[in-house]
């Protein structure tokens, strides 16, 4: 079956065999089933909070980044799952559920970012961006105790870090 495409089912009944019972009448009804199309037609940005202007590059642990998925329809109500994937191919889970996050990375490196949107019926649409340039972080022991107070912030306002 195609996603997108109306189906109409048809049952027709009667009875083909000498003897049926008096007053049976053939009989028939139909369905019509329409199957959902994935998510689609959406992107997915990456900026960075401070700047709120697209970013390819930040810094490990202290740079806030926002993703966004606009552009996304579907047949039902949407959610978002945001992913980083890394180098090697491992996809760490960020979090998600609404068309915007954030965000910020603590391991450097080269990461790609992922959305996938997953529709009430369990159809998915996926969406990337990157190449995400993570550089290290040096930090002294004043930025370091900001740092903590803003995890404990990020922790109660739904965003991740790793």
């Amino acid at each position: 079956m195609q996603p997108g495409v109306e189906y109409t089912f048809k049952l027709k009944a009667e009875c083909v065999k000498e003897g049926c019972p008096l007053g049976l009448k053939p009989g028939s009804s139909s369905t019509k089933v329409v199957i959902s199309t994935p998510p689609r037609g959406g992107t997915l940005e990456i900026t960075d909070r401070e700047t709120r202007k697209p970013t390819t590059t930040g810094k490990a642990v202290t740079t806030e980044f926002g993703l966004s998925a606009p552009g996304w329809i579907g047949d039902t109500s949407l959610m978002y799952d945001y992913f980083a994937i890394n180098e090697m191919g491992v996809e760490e889970p960020l979090g998600g559920g609404s068309k915007t996050f954030t965000m910020r990375i603590g391991t450097p490196g080269l990461w790609t970012i992922q959305v996938k949107v997953t529709d009430a019926f369990g159809a998915e649409g996926v969406a990337t961006a990157g190449p995400l340039t993570i550089e290290e972080t040096v930090l002294d022991s004043g930025a370091a105790e900001g740092l903590l107070g803003d995890a404990d912030t990020l922790a109660k306002g739904g965003s991740s870090s790793f």
